[in-house]
């Protein structure tokens, strides 16, 4: 039916920390993992497809009979929106101020391999739109279902200096899969002032688990949550975290697009309108009748300032450029948006990525890393490419806190402090990497951060505010206006379907490839 397809007898909805706590469980139930398994895809169907965004409804809120749309932004929003307006045949123009399109979807050469340093993951292929995009341009993909290879993760203990027996770790993760199950429970006990932090150290407290299994636990609970959020856990909502997602389904983490999600972006920019990229909307204008645009050469200062007319405009951003105010609005954002826009969570996730000339920390019975169960939270997962996609690189993960602490450090002392983490986990030195890439999306001046997160004594209803038409001619989509799926490259594609669907008055549209 579109892009999302409803499927009986799945179970429940699959929340955005469920996935991992249901790997967990299949390891402990003996599997040995399925990295690195090569997925087939369906055949490459014909270059148009219909989508929608979830139901058939068609959404309203809009003025006019969409003539020429001004894009902002050449995400995946930006991207799908464009691509969904051509193939209708209404005119469209994405103005982009990178030199690139994609947005915090990018894929980089690391050593001569294939790298994503923002989105990784198709989380929850089946039902979910970006892999149903995949098959349709056909892309394959392998499986990351990291979660499968629990009985093999490499978990360092800080403390006693050594690894996690085997029994303790999963056990540990299994406690997770029950405290995801108690997270409803524990919203409506703790309130909407309460973080995911406070309920999992009150589910903690009723184990009566000894000293070393209450921090392999709590290491557990704190690694997925933040993972996920790019937040903190003590200042992660607890009552948005207890929401279910969007009716996608998988065994775990899900799939990485062959090659990086870079073609994924090429495919929908190739069905899409003219980008012009290096061009910088500074300022929106409204009216009755229409909008326009002010937009500014990158690098070349005001005197390269020109108008753009056009009869709405759809603002695809990332939330850290609304919430800078890089963009001036006139008239200005009602209160409701300006609130969201200031409440709303910009998380902090950053990635070093590491190549080598081969892939040393292999042996029989390890694969990805997990660090230091301790106070002291950070480089808390290093994922193996090798194990995943055949290439020897290391990725290592931080997020939340250990993002800004990554930030603090800069690249040159973030980088020895990761290889020497890598050398005390593996009991072993650890070579120079051939190349390496560090990512700062904070300081990025096209992002400005990772992706959203609803911080506690606040709600979802947050983005679903920022999603809103003001005066039928502006529009908004991008990750951070969709609920239930805010924070995934698929929710972004899927707001652009939205907002398309907005302009046309339709219940689905086509995304065509050239």
């Amino acid at each position: 039916m579109g892009s999302v397809e409803r499927r009986s007898g799945q179970g429940p909805p699959v929340s955005r920390r469920r996935a991992l706590a249901l790997g967990a469980a299949a390891a402990i139930g003996g599997s040995t993992g399925v990295g690195g398994l090569r997925l087939p895809i369906a055949a490459a169907a014909a270059t148009g497809q219909t989508y929608d965004d979830g139901n058939g409804a068609i959404p309203t809120g809009v003025s006019g009979d969409p003539e020429r749309v001004i894009i902002v932004g050449a995400g995946f929003a930006g991207l799908a929106a464009s691509n969904a307006l051509r193939s209708a045949g209404v005119e469209s123009v994405v103005f982009e101020g990178r030199r690139r399109v994609g947005g915090r979807a990018r894929t980089k050469t690391v050593g001569g391999y294939p790298v994503d340093v923002g989105c990784s993951w198709i989380h929850d292929p089946i039902g979910n739109p970006m892999a149903r995009f995949a098959d349709q341009v056909g892309i394959d993909r392998d499986s990351a279902d990291i979660e499968l290879d629990v009985a093999r993760f490499r978990l360092y203990d800080g403390v006693l200096g050594g690894e996690v027996p085997l029994d303790h770790k999963l056990a540990a993760f299994a406690r997770y899969l029950e405290f995801d199950d108690q997270l409803g429970d524990y919203a409506a006990e703790l309130g909407p002032d309460a973080s995911l932090r406070d309920a999992a150290l009150l589910y903690l407290d009723r184990q009566n688990l000894a000293p070393d299994d209450y921090r392999y636990t709590r290491f557990a609970l704190r690694l997925v949550s933040e993972q996920f959020e790019a937040n903190w856990w003590g200042n992660t909502s607890l009552t948005y975290a207890a929401e279910p997602g969007r009716d996608y389904q998988g065994v775990g983490e899900g799939e990485f697009p062959r090659g990086g999600y870079r073609g994924l972006v090429r495919a929908m920019a190739s069905g899409a309108a003219e980008v012009r990229r290096g061009c910088r909307v500074t300022a929106i204008e409204s009216g009755r009748n229409g909008v326009r645009v002010r937009v500014r050469r990158v690098g070349e200062g005001a005197r390269s300032e020109r108008w753009v007319s056009g009869s709405h405009v759809l603002v695809t951003v990332p939330l850290g450029i609304l919430q800078r105010g890089l963009i001036r609005f006139d008239p200005g954002l009602p209160e409701s948006k300006r609130r969201a826009i200031r409440l709303i969570r910009n998380g902090r996730f950053e990635k070093v990525a590491l190549a080598f000339d081969e892939p040393f920390w292999e042996d029989a019975t390890h694969t990805h890393i997990l660090h230091s169960p301790t106070g002291r939270f950070r480089h808390a997962l290093t994922l193996d490419l090798q194990r995943i996609s055949g290439f020897p690189v290391l990725v290592c993960f931080n997020a939340g806190r250990a993002g800004i602490r990554a930030e603090r450090l800069g690249p040159d002392a973030l980088l020895a402090d990761v290889l020497a983490m890598l050398e005390t986990v593996l009991a072993r030195p650890v070579p120079r990497p051939l190349d390496h890439f560090i990512t700062n999306w904070r300081r990025d001046p096209f992002s400005h951060g990772s992706y959203s997160t609803v911080s506690k004594g606040t709600d979802s209803s947050l983005l679903d505010d920022l999603a809103a038409p003001v005066a039928g001619r502006v529009l908004f989509a991008g990750e951070a206006t969709l609920r239930g799926r805010n924070g995934y490259a698929d929710g972004a594609m899927t707001t652009g379907i939205r907002e398309a669907k907005r302009l046309l008055r339709a219940s689905e549209v086509t995304l065509r490839t050239r």
